[in-house]
């Protein structure tokens, strides 16, 4: 005996899916007046300097019926073009991405600033953090480079001497000059050593930069005494 067939409910998958981003419905302001918690009711905008590099860009506040807010960063904007943009930004609905790309495509960094306020929102409204809500993370390590000893340009001589001093002690222990895969074997013995990338980027605007360093190196052990063979040996 055959089971007996369920209709269908054409409105299912709309309820089901319309607070997602990608499937959002994209109707006129008056439909997303009435789209509840995710409507968005406060806009606020700063236009920043940062002093000491002269840098401009613009931080979007953008704050929801159910009282959730989310912040999103854009280029430099115009204080006009903000005034301009906040109409046309209340009362839409967070997950309307692809609304705020089409009227903003003018204007990206202000498509910018409040795609991410949007993004922001709606993970804060999920209760996850922004990474899982995009889909989780991509790595669980990534090498990242931190400011020497100090901002002040005399701050950058001290890192230079260590790795000249950690240098000619390597080159000692080696009988030549250090190449950069053994400061990173070196590196394994004793993480009292700066990275070879540390070390790498503070020549990272010349051509060679391991080279030039190798080339101090030399020059100091010359200066101390020890004589650098044309081939990098020591003795």
């Amino acid at each position: 005996m055959t089971a007996p067939r369920v209709a269908r409910d054409p409105k299912r998958l709309e309820r089901l899916w319309r607070d997602r981003p990608q499937f959002a419905p994209q109707g006129g302001p008056a439909e997303a007046t009435s789209a509840g918690p995710l409507t968005i009711t406060g806009m606020r905008a700063w236009r920043i300097k940062e002093p000491a590099s002269g840098r401009r860009y613009t931080v979007v506040r953008l704050e929801t019926r159910g009282g959730v807010a989310g912040y999103g960063e854009g280029g430099p904007v115009k204080g006009i073009d903000l005034a301009d943009a906040r109409p046309r930004v209340l009362g839409r609905r967070a997950v309307e991405n692809e609304y705020f790309r089409h009227i903003f495509a003018a204007s990206p960094a202000i498509e910018a600033a409040v795609s991410n306020a949007c993004l922001d929102i709606l993970s804060r409204h999920g209760k996850a953090p922004l990474y899982q809500f995009l889909g989780g993370p991509t790595r669980f390590k990534a090498r990242v480079l931190a400011s020497p000893e100090g901002l002040e340009p005399a701050a950058f001589k001290a890192p230079l001497e260590r790795a000249l001093k950690q240098g000619m002690g390597l080159a000692h222990s080696l009988g030549r000059l250090p190449k950069f895969a053994d400061w990173s074997e070196a590196r394994k013995r004793d993480e009292t050593m700066l990275t070879e990338w540390q070390i790498y980027r503070m020549f990272d605007g010349r051509k060679g930069a391991w080279s030039t360093f190798q080339f101090l190196v030399r020059e100091r052990l010359v200066a101390d005494g020890t004589g650098v063979a044309a081939d990098g040996s020591i003795g």
